[in-house]
């Protein structure tokens, strides 16, 4: 940081400016994100999943999981990567752009946090790993009302 006494008001300026660019790792999520979007969930992809049982697609869930996606935002003591917001929002912007149906918001960001943050570290151990695998999504909705919850019955948060 520059005082006063070293340096001009332009290079003090310049010193204490915040750096708003992503890192090389975060373009490179951004950018796979993006890739596979376009390649894999495509409008006819994604109707054909909206109009299943389920209302999403497993398969993209699991993948999603195999990406680090999904984990992230999660402590790397329970599989996940460690990373924070700017992060989450390299994926969550091509996820919204491609109108993925599956829950990432709901599971991967909110429901997941909130076992991060409050959960006890046996909840934490029980539910972390399976969420940033993609094992569980705990904010599933069936969409239009259609299907069961993909992970069996206690795949949600009610037993928290």
């Amino acid at each position: 940081m520059c005082s006063p006494r070293c340096c001009s008001a332009a290079a003090r300026a310049k010193a204490n400016a915040m750096n708003f660019d992503l890192s090389e790792e975060q373009k490179m999520l951004r950018d796979a994100a993006q890739k596979f979007l376009r390649a894999e969930y495509g409008f006819d992809a994604r109707n054909r999943i909206v109009a299943s049982e389920t209302g999403m697609s497993r398969e993209h869930w699991r993948r999603f999981g195999e990406f680090g996606w999904l984990g992230v935002a999660l402590p790397e003591a329970h599989g996940g990567f460690g990373g924070g917001m700017v992060e989450t929002i390299q994926i969550a912007e091509p996820m919204g752009a491609a109108l993925v149906v599956e829950p990432y918001l709901a599971s991967a960001v909110l429901g997941a946090q909130a076992v991060a943050r409050a959960g006890s570290p046996a909840q934490q151990a029980a539910w972390l790993p399976g969420l940033g695998r993609g094992a569980r999504a705990p904010g599933h909705q069936p969409v239009h009302g259609r299907g069961q919850d993909p992970w069996g019955a206690g795949g949600g948060l009610q037993g928290l």
